[in-house]
């Protein structure tokens, strides 16, 4: 029997969650938007690392998942591109 996990969804405004996963957006160029320049310097730079290793541009429908750093209380964090 396959167990059912809850799944709850928020979208974000000007603040970090404090737990859970975040999807984080990033246009062309693979320039973050605020939220995601606030939690990379949280983390100490990670996102940007992970963009620059991964060669992400931001591309629309373009992603990739990392686990959060040991900083963080997040588990995971998604970031998507959505271009222009």
């Amino acid at each position: 029997m396959e167990k059912i996990m809850p799944l709850s969804i928020a979208l974000a405004t000007d603040k970090l969650p404090e737990k859970g996963s975040l999807i984080i957006t990033a246009t062309d160029g693979g320039k973050l938007g605020a939220l995601g320049k606030q939690l990379d310097k949280k983390i100490g730079g990670a996102i940007s690392k992970a963009m620059k290793i991964k060669k992400f541009k931001g591309k629309p429908a373009s992603m990739f998942a990392l686990l959060a750093p040991a900083k963080s209380d997040l588990d995971r964090i998604v970031v998507l591109g959505v271009g222009d």
